[in-house]
């Protein structure tokens, strides 16, 4: 997990709950430009939503 990242989450959402731990990864695994605006401009449930392991994703575990 990339300290940046983890670090966005916890100033945006206050804490990095199992919810949001267990989507972490997969929303690391986009380039820094895509995941940033989504970390700032989402709300908690909107980034869950896409990135939770029931939702449709490619062969790359993307949304």
């Amino acid at each position: 997990m990339r300290p940046d990242g983890k670090n966005l989450l916890r100033v945006r959402f206050g804490a990095v709950d199992a919810e949001l731990a267990g989507i972490i990864n997969r929303v690391l695994s986009l380039p820094p430009e895509e995941f940033t605006p989504l970390l700032l401009q989402l709300s908690r449930e909107e980034l869950i939503i896409p990135f939770s392991i029931n939702y449709a994703t490619d062969s790359q575990g993307r949304i």
